[in-house]
């Protein structure tokens, strides 16, 4: 597996925090000492209980770090107990009267209660001295500066969720396994990391947002997004002096909500990515597969940003951008656009469907502005902000191979265009990354062979074949999805070395997806539109495949992934719309013959595509290669 490392970027973070002179921290001290009202005792009681000895002077150091830090942090906390909390969330997805639910169990709006208002004097104290305890006392803390343990590993919360103190809990849960780690003088932050994260509940992904859950909470409700699974993590790891962070994509270039992972700082200054409660450093991940326009890392420590006069990611006072951190070096650019207007600012938009977003503020330089590492392969439109209005600065533009493309749309310039498809959301693909075919005599695959892994996402929507290169005959054969997945393949054909296909029972993993009629033996019906989705508690290596009357040579396999049906219906009338460089416009209004649109169109346009008739849209953008469309 491939490591995702990142280069540290805390120490100039922290330099103001930490590394400030005695008049400078006194006078940022007292302005945030002067905002927490009658609880001001309780923080000076924590700064007098560090001031008086000099073998505590980073403990102070780490106090002020804290308090400083503090204002705008808050809990959300719910008067209910969590146990009825709790109950309502297993039943939330299925339940159609929500408010209903919430009623029934006597749940009510939360309650803010900020920190500066509030904590106390003892709970920092001990944050403080079980952080210090955990960094000191492992043998990887030596490779993990002061700036880095500030953020990754001494902060007494992860996001708005009720205190506690989880550290104990954490070691009173995790007492002989971290016993064996402080013993262990080889051991590493990333050895560690993995060691604990096996150990770790595994989660059930849920689609809707759950509350701010602290330690207890996320150990007692084992199901949540990919943001509690991060917390779970971060809050483990942290109490057992492992320096973890949260990274994050705010959304996907054509899915319809972002992604949160972990990484865990190994040392000098390098980091792995790594999904709390699921996949171990170095191994691939959700958050390492799909392409992506930025990545962030969250903080502590608040930033000086300049804020952006519509709602973006860029407003956020606690993120850092380490998006050079992911990418390739053929898949990023540092992008120069023209910048004629007399604007301030120069921003770069998501110009994909479903959520466009600003992601990122170039670098303005008189006529022209930069962008630097802008992932590859994600169309751009470089924008600015007028009245609150997003208007274009210039045209659409990608990276490719770190090369720009733009697309601006030459009306001369045209070429035949197939269209065949309607698009909308094809977003499983990235489901059988990793799932394999596999061969035995035995009906359990006790003794098996592995024919074909699939390394990447499937690039379309279409078959892929593949020769089979072992000779021996097998009476079972199967697909193996990978975890998460829920064995979404929508068809699958076995032929033998002659190119004959081979038929025989259906076998695999029982049932559908909540009943939706979507078993095992769709993947054998012919119809690209229909596929397996495996029943709810099977989303992990669930598999499909057949059992011959009599062993069978494996020749070739082909399969198909699982799409939405995007059929253009012959007596429906299609909107084809092209982006002018200020706005969209219909450039085509036909209907399709033999379920195809033939058309004469701009070579570098930027496209959808419209179902008059059902009032149905395309998911995705698409442009033009090899007179053929393909989706962004």
């Amino acid at each position: 597996m491939k490591y995702y490392t990142c280069c540290i970027i805390f120490s100039l973070i922290s330099v103001a925090s930490v590394s400030c002179s005695r008049d400078t921290c006194h006078a940022d001290m007292e302005e945030v000492l002067s905002l927490s009202g009658k609880n001001r005792d309780e923080l000076e009681k924590v700064l007098d209980y560090y001031n008086g000895s000099q073998d505590d002077s980073l403990k102070l150091r780490a106090a002020k770090y804290l308090i400083k830090n503090m204002p705008g942090k808050y809990s959300l906390v719910y008067d209910v107990p969590w146990e009825n909390h709790s109950a309502a969330l297993y039943r939330y997805f299925d339940c159609e009267n929500k408010e209903s639910l919430f009623s029934e169990y006597g749940i009510p709006e939360p309650e803010k209660r900020y920190d500066l208002e509030c904590i106390s004097a003892d709970y920092l104290i001990n944050n403080i001295e079980l952080a210090f305890e955990a960094w000191e006392s492992h043998p990887w803390g030596k490779t993990i500066d002061f700036a880095s343990f500030c953020e990754e590993i001494l902060p007494y919360r992860i996001g708005n969720e009720p205190l506690e103190d989880w550290r104990g809990k954490v070691l009173a849960s995790y007492r002989e396994i971290d016993n064996r780690l402080r013993a262990d003088s080889c051991m590493t932050a990333g050895q560690a990391c993995a060691i604990v994260n096996r150990l770790l509940p595994e989660y059930s992904w849920v689609t809707y947002p759950v509350p701010p859950m602290n330690y207890s909470m996320l150990t007692a409700t084992p199901r949540g997004t990919c943001d509690e699974m991060c917390a779970l993590a971060m809050f483990t790891m942290r109490a057992l002096g492992i320096p973890v962070v949260m990274d994050f994509t705010p959304s996907w270039p054509n899915r319809t909500s972002g992604h949160a992972w972990n990484s865990v700082n190994i040392g000098d200054g390098m980091y792995v990515s790594f999904m709390g409660t699921e996949y171990n450093p170095g191994e691939e991940h959700l958050g390492t597969r799909l392409r992506k326009c930025k990545v962030f890392r969250r903080t502590f420590a608040r930033q000086d940003i300049d804020t952006v006069e519509i709602p973006s990611i860029l407003n956020d006072p606690y993120i850092i951008d380490v998006s050079d951190k992911y990418r390739d070096t053929d898949n990023t650019a540092t992008v120069r656009i023209d910048f004629p207007q007399d604007e301030k600012a120069l921003y770069l938009y998501t110009f994909e469907k479903p959520f466009p977003e600003i992601i990122d503020r170039g670098i303005v330089n008189g006529s022209f502005a930069t962008f630097e590492h802008v992932g590859g392969e994600i169309m751009y439109l470089p924008v600015y902000i007028d009245g609150g209005e997003i208007l274009p600065a210039s045209f659409p533009f990608m990276i490719n191979r770190g090369k720009t493309v733009s697309f601006d749309g030459d009306l001369e310039n045209k070429v035949k265009v197939e269209i065949d498809n309607l698009g909308l959301n094809q977003s499983m693909l990235f489901r059988m990354q990793e799932g394999s075919f596999e061969a035995s005599n035995d009906s359990v695959f006790g003794r098996k062979v592995v024919l074909h892994e699939i390394e990447d996402i499937p690039g379309d929507s279409t078959y892929t074949e593949i020769p089979i290169a072992s000779k021996a005959a097998y009476k079972y054969v199967r697909y193996m999805s990978p975890k998460g997945s829920s064995c979404n393949v929508a068809e699958i054909e076995f032929y033998n070395a002659d190119g004959g296909q081979l038929t025989g029972n259906v076998i695999g993993t029982a049932g559908s997806w909540y009943s939706s009629g979507m078993t095992k033996e769709k993947v054998f019906d012919g119809d690209i539109y229909t596929y397996f989705d495996a029943p709810f508690g099977f989303q992990d290596y669930s598999w499909v495949g057949l059992k011959f009357d009599v062993p069978q040579v494996i020749g070739s396999i082909r399969y198909f992934p699982r799409i939405e049906d995007n059929r253009l219906v012959n007596d429906h009338r299609y909107e084809v719309f092209y982006w002018t460089g200020d706005d969209w416009q219909v450039i085509l209004n036909q209907k399709p013959v033999n379920g195809k649109i033939v058309a004469d169109l701009p070579e570098k346009g930027i496209y959808y595509i419209r179902d008059a008739k059902n009032n149905k849209e395309s998911y995705q953008y698409f442009i033009i290669d090899n007179s053929r469309q393909k989706w962004l």
